[in-house]
């Protein structure tokens, strides 16, 4: 049941994940539109957001992979700052990357504003931040602890259930709360 309330939860985060992904694709065009940096010869107008929209199929699937494979959904329920933000930070620096070279690979470079990718992982780190930031106040919340903590009673000889206790805490299963121990 456990697992199953996880593996929903990872999921759900993954959809959001991927729409906040998207929205900070849009506002890194969208800045870009309105703020002119003029560095390497770089244009004052840039070319239409319909040249930019094939890049959602590479942005999607390439995020979600990396930031699964950052471990950024296989973390504790209520996870450290600093974990959250080098996951996060290095999921949303392979999907820059993975973008640069999609460019390069279909010789998209000249009608994407550079400006925009690294933008993008700005906006899309401080996006899932806030998303996460969110997450983890309702949480840690007295109304959101409730809902989320499980009671657990443990059956068994004083060393098995201390036993199941230490197995539980590390698996990050740190939302159950063991209300009787029973022999």
């Amino acid at each position: 049941m456990l697992r199953q309330q996880r593996e929903v939860s990872g999921r759900l985060n993954m959809v959001i994940d991927a729409v906040l992904l998207c929205l900070a694709w849009y506002l890194a065009y969208w800045l870009r539109t309105i703020w002119y940096v003029p560095v390497m010869g770089a244009a004052a107008q840039i070319y239409p957001f319909e040249e930019y929209n094939w890049l959602f199929v590479v942005i999607v699937p390439v995020g979600l992979i990396s930031l699964r494979s950052a471990g950024f959904y296989s973390r504790p329920l209520v996870p450290s700052r600093r974990l959250t933000s080098w996951q996060l930070g290095k999921g949303c620096l392979w999907t820059a990357a993975a973008l640069i070279f999609a460019m390069w690979f279909f010789r998209q470079g000249a009608t994407i504003a550079r400006l925009v990718v690294p933008l993008f992982a700005v906006i899309s780190f401080a996006l899932i931040t806030l998303k996460e930031e969110l997450f983890r106040s309702w949480r840690t919340s007295v109304m959101g602890r409730g809902l989320i903590q499980r009671r657990l009673i443990l059956l068994g000889s004083p060393e098995a259930t201390a036993q199941l206790r230490e197995a539980l805490s590390r698996e990050g299963y740190g939302e159950l709360m063991v209300v009787a121990e029973l022999e």
